[in-house]
């Protein structure tokens, strides 16, 4: 009888076990016992969160100008940094994004920045951040990094990349003797790149006063670019890249 008893107080007492793995499609229930109701809720809430805390359709961030960018319209989910709290934004149309939307401080050269869709304010809408940090920007408590780009030594904007993208496209003007960078997440290995002549110098006319333009413009395996003059200096001379990066 004892044994009984003991077997009858485990029963009601085990708490029933539920998977944060999947979704419960047909729970709750009405059928349910009321207790069972927020543990069904609270898996529910999970595998949602899983699903949509990265969420991001559109919001595609393009090449404007030598200093500004654009983001497309679009939908987002930006989170607090914990993840704990997320908003959903949506933007009908295209924002322009300058250099008097970087969170802290001033355009520096020869860096790379991201770019955030932020959800701070009470609006259906999204804003938009320049940041120097990957990972946060500074002052904002709801956002999602959507992409990067660089800023070269001139102070133009340059290989724009998306987060959600796989393949990534960047073009500039480089000097004799440089190497092309790469794009912000690939490797070599990833990428394949051209160049072409952007500035040459030279100084030879032949007999008729005819110009002679006689040079070659190449890139390494190792993205080294090499712009040769036969007829003239080739130091001050410059190429145009386009790299190409695929995952």
């Amino acid at each position: 009888m004892k044994k009984l008893i003991v077997f009858l107080l485990m029963m009601f007492l085990t708490t029933p076990v539920f998977s944060a793995d999947e979704w419960a499609k047909a729970k709750p229930a009405g059928s349910d016992n009321s207790s069972t109701i927020d543990n069904f809720v609270g898996v529910n809430n999970e595998a949602i969160d899983r699903l949509v805390s990265n969420y991001r359709q559109g919001s595609t961030l393009l090449y404007a100008s030598a200093a500004t960018i654009t983001v497309e319209a679009g939908s987002v989910v930006c989170s607090n940094s914990a993840g704990t709290l997320r908003k959903f934004r949506t933007n009908t149309s295209s924002t322009t994004v300058a250099w008097t939307d970087i969170d802290t401080g001033s355009e520096a050269t020869s860096t790379t920045y991201y770019v955030y869709d932020i959800a701070d304010a009470d609006s259906a809408n999204f804003t938009c951040k320049i940041s120097a940090s990957a990972t946060s920007p500074t002052g904002a408590t709801y956002y999602k990094k959507i992409g990067s780009f660089y800023n070269n030594s001139s102070g133009d904007i340059e290989q724009i990349t998306n987060d959600d993208s796989r393949v990534s496209i960047a073009s500039g003007t480089i000097v004799n003797g440089a190497t092309i960078a790469l794009p912000t997440g690939y490797s070599q290995d990833q990428c394949k790149w051209i160049v072409s002549f952007a500035t040459f110098v030279g100084n030879g006319l032949d007999q008729h006063d005819t110009y002679i333009f006689n040079g070659t413009c190449t890139a390494s395996s190792n993205r080294v670019v090499t712009v040769t003059n036969t007829r003239g200096s080739s130091s001050s001379a410059t190429a145009n890249y386009i790299i190409f990066g695929s995952k």
